[in-house]
């Protein structure tokens, strides 16, 4: 499978170089020669045009006003702002909205209801009773993605490859979305340039650049940026450096680590290693093909780490993040969005995609979370042309600015502080990627995200855990295609 890739800033970037290029390079038969008198011939240049933007390219239709409601959890409230407050990220967020709302004579109404895991079922229940009452109370649904993909197998949502204006390719929508997303040619739900949650949520690690001195450790960074960030290196630099600072003779919080973490990014290495559990044939079918000898000798690789406790200590925020601000671990396995919480670290800190399984791997592969969110159009919208023109108008506007300024501001120079991991964080944002193991987690059994995190912890043999579970993973894998391809939308 190809994963997501995005590189927001390139097109703008080349802009810039090729401006600033052309002011450059001046043509010589437009100068006077020294000493002659003759007057240059007076000509009048063309008028020059700048070429259309993607949002100027997009059709316009207006909706007379009409009130256009998207609901969305409380917890992603960060999407979009009511007024402009001179912050950045924020006003590009409201520019945009105004943007929409005038273009298209439409009156973006939010509306909140908290969708996190533990209010699942009453924010599903939103969603399921409107439509099922078929009252079009929303327009556009934007859910977590491991709350509302199970949603997809009831018929609630209209399948968007069959959608006339929504065009895959299009740079706001998450690469290759369709080709890794799609089962039995349906896809129903999207994501992209308008869920600042897929950056948020996305799994990366931080390394404490004054430990990675003191120790005299590789530089992160350059390994990185020479496709050398291995599971090697990376197993190399978080063992065997763990202390017990107050001498109590027990390893806890207040401690020293190699590696500290939560347990929900650190599934993200079987995406960062490349270790596929499911394969997909042409027509979206799903098979489970278990663990082959890359798995296996990965497996080894991390067993050895959790087999030393002392090396490593897992916890919740509230434990974990001070661990690392205080300076007593070396590297911190996260989500992109808890760089804001380092932002008052008195140590310099470096971002870090999750590392490959060796050189020979071609890409980083940056595993967005499943709590990021996701878009759906409920089969009851009342005119869907109209969610289309929103839905790619809002895409194109966040791809131009909200999310340049989330990258550019909040990421690159607002919270990190080595220039040089400003090329990392360009190369975790390229890599970031969702397949059907993540997006259908809930459907299929948590376990098949976890198989790999578990299988390294366990003592059970990989062999027999993979048998274990198989069959069950297998029935379900073959009810979400049949269930698919035997839907009408």
């Amino acid at each position: 499978m190809k994963p997501f890739a995005r590189n927001l800033l390139s097109g703008l970037l080349l802009a810039v170089l090729l401006t600033t290029s052309l002011a450059a390079c001046g043509s010589d038969s437009d100068k006077t020669p020294a000493g002659d008198t003759t007057p240059a011939a007076q000509t009048t240049a063309a008028p020059e045009t700048e070429a259309p933007t993607l949002f100027e390219q997009l059709p316009k239709n207006n909706y007379g006003g009409a009130q256009f409601n998207i609901l969305l959890p409380s917890e992603h409230s960060y999407e979009f702002a009511e007024e402009a407050t001179g912050e950045v990220v924020n006003d590009a967020l409201f520019k945009r909205d105004e943007t929409v709302e005038s273009t298209y004579g439409v009156d973006l109404n939010y509306i909140a209801e908290s969708g996190q895991w533990s209010t699942r079922e009453t924010y599903t229940g939103l969603i399921r009773n409107s439509i099922m009452a078929q009252d079009g109370a929303y327009d556009l649904v934007d859910g977590m993605i491991s709350i509302l993909m199970p949603m997809t197998m009831e018929g609630l949502f209209q399948n968007l490859a069959d959608v006339d204006g929504i065009n895959f390719d299009d740079p706001w929508w998450s690469a290759d979305m369709y080709d890794n997303l799609n089962v039995a040619g349906k896809l129903y739900g999207l994501t992209g340039s308008s869920m600042l949650s897929m950056y948020k949520t996305t799994y990366v690690m931080y390394a404490n650049t004054k430990l990675i001195t003191d120790y005299g450790l590789a530089d992160p960074v350059d390994l990185v940026l020479a496709g050398k960030w291995t599971l090697e290196n990376f197993l190399q630099m978080v063992t065997g450096y763990s202390r017990d600072l107050n001498n109590d003779g027990k390893m806890d919080d207040q401690d020293f680590y190699g590696y500290v973490f939560k347990d929900v990014p650190q599934r993200g290495f079987q995406t960062a290693l490349q270790l596929d559990v499911i394969s997909r044939d042409a027509d979206g079918k799903l098979t489970f093909i278990g663990a082959n000898s890359r798995y296996l000798a990965a497996v080894d690789q991390m067993a050895a780490l959790w087999g030393n406790k002392s090396d490593w200590f897992v916890g919740n925020n509230s434990v974990s993040t001070p661990i690392f601000i205080n300076d007593r671990a070396i590297i911190f396995n996260e989500t992109i969005e808890s760089v804001e919480k380092l932002r008052d670290m008195e140590s310099d800190f470096v971002m870090l995609p999750q590392p490959k399984y060796d050189e020979a791997q071609e890409n980083y592969r940056v595993q967005m979370g499943t709590a990021s969110g996701m878009l759906f159009i409920p089969n009851t919208v009342k005119n869907t042309a109209m969610t289309v023109d929103v839905l790619n108008a809002h895409g194109a506007l966040s791809y131009m600015d909200v999310v340049p300024a989330y990258y550019e501001d909040a990421l690159k120079y607002k919270y990190t502080r080595v220039e040089k991991n400003m090329e990392v964080i360009d190369i975790i944002n390229r890599s970031i990627m969702l397949d059907v193991t993540y997006a259908h987690s809930q459907t299929i059994g948590n376990e098949v995200q976890m198989l790999f995190y578990r299988n390294t912890v366990s003592a059970n043999p990989v062999a027999s855990k993979f048998a274990a579970v198989e069959k069950a993973i297998q029935a379900k894998l073959d009810t979400i295609y049949t269930t698919f391809a035997g839907m009408e939308t």
